[in-house]
């Protein structure tokens, strides 16, 4: 059996296994897809990994905004995809009663989902080819940053199907610190994802 990484441990979750595909996960190209969204669906989107990271965030979808920090309830970081661009586990979330995962909500438009979409490799639902699904999650909005308010706010999210389950590369991992200290998510959720174990 192989030994526990040293350091925060972050299970896998129990979404169905994806095909060998996911290891040409990229963070840089997307891949192409057809649109797959209500139409009267408010684009809210729920960051959690390293679309957290500001630069990444303008470069992969120009003009989106900041709704502000939130908390997506019973869930739990996990890094049960591997990215070959990444040179490591790549982050997703899973159930976990009492835990939460911190992340910030955007407001982005039509052409910057489906943008999101083939950055994420998702071709549509259920689609076999998925590396990650989208879907529709309630967080709670903390801390409003646009000139809102706090509430429930019902959100997009991707999440991973399983392949390979890995540890973080350091790169990967200080893409999603770089944006959680930009977007002040809490002191102690930083500090535990700091702590997390990375590959060598």
């Amino acid at each position: 059996m192989r030994p526990e990484p040293q350091g925060t441990r972050w299970e896998a979750g129990t979404i169905a296994r994806a095909a060998d595909r996911a290891n040409r996960l990229s963070c840089t190209s997307p891949a192409p897809l057809r649109r797959h969204f209500p139409r009267d669906i408010v684009m809210f989107y729920f960051a959690y990994g390293s679309n957290l990271d500001p630069e990444q965030m303008q470069a992969r979808c120009p003009g989106h905004s900041v709704v502000g920090l939130a908390e997506l309830r019973d869930h739990r970081l996990t890094f049960p995809l591997t990215s070959h661009d990444w040179g490591g586990g790549v982050s997703s979330v899973g159930v976990a009663h009492g835990a939460s995962v911190w992340g910030v909500v955007y407001d982005l438009s039509e052409a910057n989902l489906t943008a999101l979409d083939s950055y994420e490799h998702f071709v549509g639902p259920g689609d076999q080819h998925n590396l990650y699904d989208r879907e529709s999650a309630s967080v709670q909005l903390v801390r409003a940053d646009d000139g809102s308010f706090p509430r429930r706010l019902r959100v997009w999210i991707y999440v991973a199907r399983p392949a390979n389950p890995s540890p973080p590369s350091r790169r990967y991992l200080d893409a999603v610190l770089k944006g959680a200290r930009h977007h002040r998510l809490p002191e102690e959720y930083i500090a535990k994802l700091a702590g997390t174990a990375v590959l060598d």
